[in-house]
């Protein structure tokens, strides 16, 4: 069980309920920065979301968030294991939502969507969908992913906005589901951040025992065939010597395990244990370029755009930036200057060597474009207008 209970709530403030189904909360940028704004901003927050969780839930020094996540898996046997967790989350969230009076629900991806558009129905509340994935009905892999799809459909039709990083990903969406006369609000996938002064770190260095003549290349985030990390590692002992290669991220056993083979621990080195949001910033830091590779593998990976939130923390830590050179990646990072798109892994290594030729201006371009393009708050001004009218 996980649930932060507070002494007393401000009674006067507006009351929100955020649905999100996931076990990624403490490493989820668009959360963690929507919850921050909220509280800034004078809202009670009821946050649902999984009893498993990959980090500890971030501690936002607040007595107006509560976390709830009490479900008790396989009570209620239909629908298999998903049926059955759903159904215990959303009988417990229908428990706590009915003895309060709230202002708007707010649905996280398809599950959150779909427990906050149900729960809206019966309680009388407006809902807003905060889209971070988008779902395609032609890539739905069981009858399961298909019904889930159709009540996406069905429920975005009704909401009051739909919140999603980019208009790219926008356009995606409302032709996937056919869904036209909604309003958009476009949310970069990023932490909100009051400073961004000079970190002078060394995290990786003294977790790992890295000399500091060495440079740190940091790949993080998810580790599998998507992102082509195996596929990163092999290249990898081609470079030079004094270049590092730290995986850091998380995956399905299996890929975390083949990838820790490939691994020397020298110089490529594989950190699979995840720091708390409070040591983010330093960790990437420590590093001199941030790596985001991705397979080409559905139309959502295509259209990465402003959804990819280690791009945005590599951006605002001031690292410059190695991605694939697909079309909303190149409109980000190169026109921006601030890092080179490439092909295939066997790229990386020339664009690392044009970086390191020029550090100081990618660099300073990289925190130019997150400043521009990839702040949260100047997004999420929309959500705020919005709910301040309900």
């Amino acid at each position: 069980m996980i649930e932060k209970k507070t002494s007393s709530k401000e009674k006067s403030l507006k009351q929100i309920a955020i649905f999100n189904y996931s076990s990624n909360i403490g490493k989820a940028p668009s959360a963690i920065s929507m919850v921050k704004i909220l509280l800034e901003n004078h809202y009670n927050i009821d946050f649902f979301t999984d009893s498993y969780q990959v980090l500890p839930l971030p501690d936002f020094h607040s007595q107006n968030i509560v976390f709830h996540a009490n479900y008790k898996k396989n009570r209620f046997k239909i629908l298999g294991s998903w049926g059955s967790r759903f159904i215990q989350y959303l009988h417990t969230a229908f428990i706590i939502t009915k003895k309060i009076r709230y202002n708007c629900f707010i649905g996280v991806d398809q599950n959150g969507l779909i427990i906050a558009s149900i729960l809206g129905l019966i309680l009388r509340v407006q809902v807003i969908y905060f889209s971070f994935e988008i779902y395609f009905l032609k890539e739905a892999a069981n009858w399961k992913s298909r019904l889930k799809k159709r009540f996406e459909i069905l429920f975005q039709k009704k909401v009051i906005a739909t919140v999603i990083q980019d208009k790219i990903r926008g356009e995606l969406l409302k032709n996937e589901n056919r869904v036209f006369n909604k309003e958009m609000i476009f949310v970069p996938n990023s932490f909100i951040t009051d400073s961004l002064e000079e970190i002078d770190s060394k995290y990786l260095q003294k977790k790992f025992g890295i000399d500091n003549d060495k440079l740190i290349i940091l790949f993080a985030g998810g580790i599998g065939e998507w992102t082509m990390s195996e596929e990163l590692v092999r290249v990898s002992y081609e470079w030079p010597d004094n270049w590092i290669l730290i995986i850091h991220g998380e995956g399905q056993q299996a890929e975390v395990d083949k990838l820790r083979q490939l691994c020397d621990g020298s110089k490529v080195i594989l950190s699979d244990k995840m720091v708390p949001y409070s040591e983010l910033d330093s960790m990437v830091k420590s590093a001199k370029i941030g790596l985001a590779l991705y397979k080409n593998s559905g139309q959502g990976i295509f259209e990465m755009g402003k959804a990819s939130g280690k791009i945005w923390q590599y951006l605002r830590c001031g690292l410059p930036v190695i991605t694939m050179d697909f079309p909303s990646l190149v409109d980000l990072i190169e026109v921006e200057d601030c890092g080179i798109c490439v092909n295939n892994e066997k790229e990386v290594k020339t664009a690392i060597e044009k970086i390191f030729a020029d550090y100081e201006h990618y660099s300073n371009n990289a925190v130019k474009c997150y400043l521009n393009h990839g702040d949260f708050r100047k997004g999420f001004d929309g959500v705020l207008k919005l709910l301040k009218d309900i």
